[in-house]
């Protein structure tokens, strides 16, 4: 389950690289049972911080195998 994270961050200015997004996206694309959590919200990571979407949505998947909502889009300060 890729989670792309949508939003710049302050070291990716555009033009630098290809978007993690773009990528975390062609990468749920690519797989069989691929889905992708989007992450709109500042920040280098996701998971582990204080976005109760992303870790619900990755504990769920971890311990039980159960996939997000298709098209699940979680932004910051949840």
């Amino acid at each position: 389950m890729p989670v792309g994270l949508r939003r710049s961050s302050w070291w990716e200015l555009p033009g630098t690289r290809p978007p993690l997004h773009a990528w975390s996206k062609s990468l749920a694309e690519q797989l069989d049972s691929g889905q992708l959590l989007t992450w709109e919200g500042n920040g280098h990571t996701a998971y582990g911080g204080d976005a109760s979407c992303v870790n619900d949505a990755v504990d769920a998947y971890l311990i039980s195998g159960t996939m997000p909502k298709k098209g699940l889009t979680c932004h910051g300060n949840e």
